[in-house]
């Protein structure tokens, strides 16, 4: 009797390493559960008792933490984020005069987009609010997005050499504060995407999208004009903004720093032009969208480092109010 009682704590035993070592290959993004990932005499366990009780819930339990889509896009997302904030800048591009924004790359070749605070406005944090809402709702193809900090000795010394026409607008466009830091956007970057159109200056409008024939291009349209309603992103419609992904017929969602606007009459009225071609919201993305309130979306766009929401409590009720008039319309 105690060695059955022994042999059981030692497969219990064995079964616990094996979970850390699966659990910790999921966050690397493994998702396949190999013989590789487990020790020898589990495998020869499992081989020798395939109707032990303790081996098949723990099987069963791996599985399904392992298979967890919702989870295994947490961690891909975290990571990314993770990344972002740690990017050490090696060479940079101005992408946009108007935002000053640029693109940055480290040593090892990873880019991302900077999009700094400026004087006159600190709409950058929108694309961190958009990614942070568009994320509890499922939404995808939104570009991880963080706030952070560049140190402005570091940027003026790579405008100065590649941009100097440029730097003085730079520097007096850019707010810094009394360290000298620029705090912005920094935007993943996304290299497979190109424009609807095969004409670089011939962008296919949204509404050309929802008569064509294409039913999952459709449906990406759809999610987005769903978005950019309650989100109050007016910008997309003006139809260089489109994109999609590479080799399929999904749109990318880039450049949401005009969300969360307050909006002229003609900017609302051609958000509600385009929420009306919309003949069915996804079911799922209405069922996400019905579930927010003001708390859960203060909760998603909280700055954890000072604890400080990235929309106010003005720019939330304005949500809200969109997703009442979607649910009633």
């Amino acid at each position: 009797m105690v060695k059955k009682y022994l042999n059981l704590f030692n497969f219990t035993s064995l079964f616990i390493i094996a979970n850390i070592q699966i659990l910790s290959s999921c966050t690397n993004n493994d998702t396949t559960v190999k013989k590789d990932n487990v020790p020898n005499k589990i495998v020869q366990k499992i081989e020798e008792n395939p109707g032990n009780d303790i081996i098949a819930k723990t099987a069963k339990v791996n599985s399904k933490a392992i298979h967890k889509p919702e989870q295994l896009q947490l961690n891909e997302n975290i990571q990314k984020e993770n990344n972002l904030k740690k990017l050490i800048v090696s060479d940079l591009k101005v992408v946009s005069k108007r935002s000053c924004s640029l693109k940055i790359y480290d040593e090892d070749g990873n880019k991302a987009i900077f999009k700094p605070y400026l004087k006159v406005n600190t709409t950058a944090k929108h694309e961190v609010a958009y990614y942070k809402i568009a994320h509890i709702l499922d939404v995808k193809r939104v570009p991880v997005s963080v706030i952070g900090l560049l140190p402005l000795s570091k940027i003026k010394g790579f405008l100065s050499k590649k941009y100097p026409e440029f730097i003085d607008e730079f520097l007096k466009r850019v707010e810094f504060d009394s360290d000298n830091l620029i705090k912005g956007a920094f935007i993943e970057w996304i290299d497979n995407i190109e424009p609807l159109s095969k004409e670089k200056n011939d962008y296919i409008s949204t509404i050309e999208i929802l008569k064509s024939n294409d039913t999952q291009l459709q449906q990406s349209a759809y999610r987005m004009i769903v978005l950019d309603y309650i989100l109050g992103n007016w910008d997309r419609f003006s139809g260089g903004n489109l994109f999609k992904i590479k080799d399929t017929n999904t749109l990318a969602l880039i450049d949401q720093n005009n969300a969360f606007s307050s909006l002229s009459e003609g900017q609302e009225e051609k958000l509600n032009r385009y929420i009306n071609l919309v003949k069915t919201v996804p079911p799922d993305l209405l069922s996400k969208i019905k579930l927010l309130n003001k708390s859960k979306i203060k909760d998603a766009v909280m700055i954890e480092e000072n604890n400080t929401p990235l929309l106010s409590d003005a720019e939330i009720a304005q949500i809200m109010s969109r997703i009442e008039l979607l649910q009633n319309r």
